[in-house]
């Protein structure tokens, strides 16, 4: 659990949205759809990314959804490669953190 980090967003007492860090690999971003556009996302991927520079994390990689790469693409990061898992189609994803200043 060392270098698993995790962060719930929290609105009138209600948890609406969740990221984590695993080693390098960004996992379980979420924001509940009712509140999806109003920056939680945003703020929730700048925690994980802040999780990573004080870890001295050089890349980090997300296997996103095709709904999500929009998201991800904005932040920096580009596609590595597609796969296939039955028919869902998963996008894996990778940013260079290493020249980022805080």
């Amino acid at each position: 659990m060392e270098e698993w980090y995790a962060c719930v967003a929290v609105v009138d007492g209600r948890i609406v949205g969740t990221g984590s860090l695993n080693g390098k690999t960004v996992r379980a971003v979420f924001v509940h759809p009712d509140y999806q556009g109003r920056g939680i996302g945003t703020k929730l991927m700048d925690a994980v990314e802040n999780a990573a520079n004080v870890r001295s994390v050089r890349t980090l990689s997300v296997q996103s959804s095709i709904t999500a790469e929009p998201f991800y693409a904005k932040r920096g990061f580009r596609v590595v490669c597609e796969s296939f898992h039955d028919e869902e189609r998963t996008i894996v994803m990778s940013k260079d953190v290493s020249s980022r200043s805080e």
